[in-house]
């Protein structure tokens, strides 16, 4: 078993890879932006997020995760969007 240094460097790599990928998540998210503003479509789609979130819902649960985190992260993940947008 690891030592508790060393599982806190664990998790401070996987941090540093959730706030990467979200960087990366965010840049598309912001094109996406782009593309709605151009095309006059609406930031909110009220029928994408629904289903996004069943499905983050079968998939995540899964990975036993909480009904209330994943709903957390996907309600906050979805409010940075929307703003970004």
């Amino acid at each position: 078993m690891d030592d508790l240094p060393q599982l806190r460097k664990k998790i401070d790599h996987i941090d540093d890879a959730i706030v990467t990928l979200l960087a990366k998540r965010f840049a598309i998210v912001k094109t996406i932006g782009k593309y709605k503003k151009l095309h006059k479509l609406p930031a909110f789609d009220i029928v994408r997020r629904k289903k996004v979130l069943q499905s983050r819902l079968r998939t995540w649960y899964k990975k036993w995760l909480s009904e209330k985190i994943i709903t957390d992260i996907r309600k906050n993940i979805h409010k940075e969007s929307l703003r970004i947008q």
